[in-house]
């Protein structure tokens, strides 16, 4: 005759869930430490490459904890990279469904990367990522596309607006990815020499960029 247990099977899982959910909640207040100390020193030292000897000092954990939630410092890196992106895709995409043609939402994505470089608090928090990028993207390339691509994607809709036959979704990706490069490549230099882009090249930028569009739709 079997044993009838001592403790319900209902509230073993509730026990269970619990210990999980609280476990839960500890692992995720330590990632967050752990990415909020990252970002201060990354900000203090203008490196993507700080020790993460000053990380740990910062966010007054020990060398255990912050392994058992990352491999390595460059992983921590990488959350940062994407976590920045993220935040950046949410405010790109606000500002594209404030345009109302595919002109000017095209427009409004690249005054919005180029605004990251402008700003002084936002042009200090990048300028780390994008000029020291290479070695994270060699090391995490495919996590970087995705990230990248979840950048480049706002513009695939309006881009294809553009064209005479919009259904041409690779045309769209290409033209997308080409503004990508050139506008991340304008961000680079500034931040890389600590100046600002003017008026007048951020103008031109945009102009470039939609005439190129153009020249493509009216072949």
């Amino acid at each position: 005759m079997a044993k009838e247990p001592r403790v319900a099977k209902s509230l073993l899982s509730e026990k269970v869930e619990s210990g999980l959910n609280e476990r839960r909640e500890r692992y995720t207040d330590e990632v967050a430490n752990i990415v909020e100390a990252a970002y201060k020193v990354i900000e203090a030292t203008d490196s993507t490459d700080p020790s993460l000897r000053a990380i740990l000092s910062e966010a007054g954990i020990s060398t255990p904890i912050f392994y058992r939630h990352f491999d390595s410092k460059d992983e921590l890196l990488v959350l940062l990279l994407d976590d920045g992106r993220r935040q950046l895709a949410e405010y790109l995409t606000s500002r594209l469904a404030k345009a109302p043609t595919a002109e000017e939402k095209v427009k409004a994505w690249i005054d919005g990367m180029l605004a990251q470089v402008i700003a002084p608090a936002a042009a200090h928090r990048t300028r780390p990522f994008f000029v020291d990028q290479g070695r994270l993207d060699r090391t995490y390339a495919a996590q970087q596309q995705e990230s990248v691509h979840r950048l480049v994607s706002l513009l695939h809709e309006p881009v294809a607006a553009m064209s005479p036959q919009p259904t041409d979704k690779s045309l769209a990706e290409l033209h997308s990815t080409a503004i990508y490069g050139l506008v991340t490549a304008v961000m680079r230099h500034h931040l890389t020499y600590e100046t600002t882009p003017s008026r007048a090249e951020r103008q031109h930028v945009v102009a470039f960029c939609l005439a190129g569009i153009r020249h493509f739709a009216e072949r």
